[in-house]
């Protein structure tokens, strides 16, 4: 049996992935600047994977803006 993914994880992915590509990143770009393998950010983008603060914080980063944004374009 698969596990449903959690909405919220889905749509904080959803926000990752709008302001990478708004930036005009790649996935593999995005992942590079953060420092982790573009499958990992790939679960991510999909809400698959759910992430540390400290993970949070350096993807913030590399989209250049804060967490608290991220957050609040995943109306979370």
């Amino acid at each position: 049996m698969k596990r449903e993914i959690p909405k919220h994880r889905t749509r904080f992915g959803d926000a990752i992935r709008d302001r990478r590509t708004v930036l005009g990143l790649s996935q593999e770009q995005l992942a590079e600047g953060v420092g982790c393998h573009r499958n990992y950010m790939g679960r991510i983008e999909r809400g698959e994977q759910n992430i540390t603060l400290d993970m949070m914080t350096r993807v913030a980063k590399a989209l250049k803006c804060s967490i608290k944004e991220l957050m609040h374009e995943s109306r979370l």
